[in-house]
């Protein structure tokens, strides 16, 4: 990644704006045109740091390939996580689902149980009331019987009492008229 000529432009700016005692308003492009000018020393050392500098930006482009290949790893990792998570907490749904169908599944068994046992208690309540009112009927009978039975007894007492009193006054009319 080579740096573009508006980029050097802005470099040289800011130098010369920072540091204006350095080059004593020297013309710079005499410097970027002509290199020959400079002693040897010199032009080794520009030519080392260039070199550093370059070494420095593929460095650079490096780091930030490696920084882009973690993050995309990272971020593929954060995906797979959440995926899993996700398909965890859909599998932990689908269970929880499944064991409430099953619960309700057992209520309703269980209501239907109950559902019975009312019916049975019903049959059972009807039969024995049945089995009640025909002993009820027996002992209205019996009562009934016994009614006829102490009734046809008083009529009987009352016609012999009748009788007897009928009998007990003709006798007194007789022996008041015999006497």
């Amino acid at each position: 990644m080579a740096l573009e000529q508006t980029d050097l432009q802005q470099i040289k700016t800011i130098v010369l704006e920072s540091y204006p005692h350095i080059f004593k308003g020297q013309n710079l492009s005499a410097y970027e045109e002509d290199e020959t000018n400079l002693p040897k020393e010199i032009q080794i050392e520009l030519k080392k740091q260039r070199d550093l500098i370059w070494a420095q930006i593929g460095q650079f482009d490096k780091r930030f390939e490696d920084m882009q290949k973690y993050s995309d790893k990272r971020f593929e990792e954060m995906q797979n996580y959440s995926d899993k998570r996700f398909e965890d907490m859909n599998r932990r749904f689908a269970e929880m689902q499944n064991f409430m169908e099953k619960r309700f599944e057992q209520v309703d068994k269980r209501f239907e149980q109950v559902d019975k046992r009312f019916e049975e208690m019903q049959n059972f309540m009807d039969k024995r009331f049945e089995q009640i009112d025909k002993r009820f009927e027996q002992v209205d009978k019996r009562f009934e019987d016994m009614q006829k039975y102490m009734d046809s007894k008083f009529k009987m007492l009352l016609s012999f009492m009748s009788l007897g009193f009928t009998i007990l006054a003709a006798m007194m009319t007789i022996f008041k008229f015999v006497n």
